[in-house]
């Protein structure tokens, strides 16, 4: 990190996280503020912004401390699948590759 005013954390890879075109939840969004905040603030002074471009998975032991073991093999089984589960009572469905999605906004 830096000493900047502000820090965006921000991958493309945070768009892998879609639950599709009519679910409310969307990075897409987040998307566009970033490009927003990339064309509208200025590069200098330097470290008014400072950026996270890259951001890793995170790993078992992290996601274990808020989810259930038994949880996260449900996410993992169903993110290597076609076909779409829900993955919660309500509106949570599965796409491929969602474990992954999902850990690497963790």
């Amino acid at each position: 990190m830096t000493n900047a005013h502000a820090h965006v954390v921000w991958s493309d890879r945070f768009l892998d996280y879609d639950f599709g075109p009519y679910h409310p939840f969307t990075e897409q969004s987040r998307g566009l503020a970033t490009r927003l905040l990339e064309a509208t603030i200025p590069t200098e002074p330097a470290g008014v912004v400072g950026w996270t471009r890259s951001v890793k998975v995170a790993d078992r032991r992290t996601l274990e401390t808020f989810h259930r073991p038994e949880y996260l093999e449900f996410v993992e089984s169903a993110s290597g699948l076609a076909k779409q589960l829900l993955l919660d009572s309500g509106d949570t469905p599965s796409f491929p590759g969602c474990y992954e999605a999902a850990a690497r906004l963790v």
